[in-house]
């Protein structure tokens, strides 16, 4: 059986570190749980994806711009994405922005080639807010994270995105 969801964020999801760094949640009772609510009681931005949304480049840039809300001329290229996940936003001061993947099994399941694309994208918003960049210039840096929520499949969504270039952590241990 797979671990309780933490009711408290782990620590290492604040770390500003490698921006090529992505965390596993490997849990199949992430919709069961109600710990996550203990997440977004926090100074954390907490935005949930639907994996199963996200199947291809269309539906990542469908799925990201409704969480996110994304302004309405987004322009649903790579270049607009990165641009719209670095923008400062307009809510209560946060000290991190989390995107939880729920179903991370699905997650560019049927363009896997362009899953490199993607993991690149993400690991330069990590870098933008860590380096403060792109904002006020009184913004402090802080953590943009992704954990991947799978339900089951551990090993293989780890697998996809350490081949796409990402450095995954299982939350909880020391990879």
């Amino acid at each position: 059986m797979s671990p309780p969801l933490p009711a408290e964020l782990p620590p290492e999801v604040l770390e500003i570190a490698d921006p090529h760094q992505i965390f596993i949640l490997p849990t199949r009772d992430l919709e069961s749980s109600n710990s996550t609510v203990e997440w977004w009681r926090t100074n954390r931005l907490v935005r949930v994806v639907r994996g199963d949304r996200m199947a291809t480049i269309a539906g990542v840039h469908e799925e990201f711009a409704a969480a996110f809300q994304f302004p309405l001329y987004y322009g649903t290229n790579l270049d607009a994405f990165v641009d719209s996940l670095a923008q400062p936003v307009e809510t209560p001061v946060v000290d991190a922005r989390i995107c939880l993947v729920a179903n991370a099994e699905y997650f560019m399941s049927l363009e896997p080639e362009r899953l490199s694309e993607i993991a690149a994208c993400l690991a330069e918003v990590r870098e933008e807010w860590a380096l403060n960049r792109g904002g006020p210039e009184d913004r402090t840096p802080l953590a943009f994270s992704v954990v991947l929520a799978p339900d089951g499949y551990f090993r293989e969504v780890r697998d996809a995105w350490l081949k796409a270039g990402a450095v995954p952590r299982r939350l909880g241990h020391k990879n």
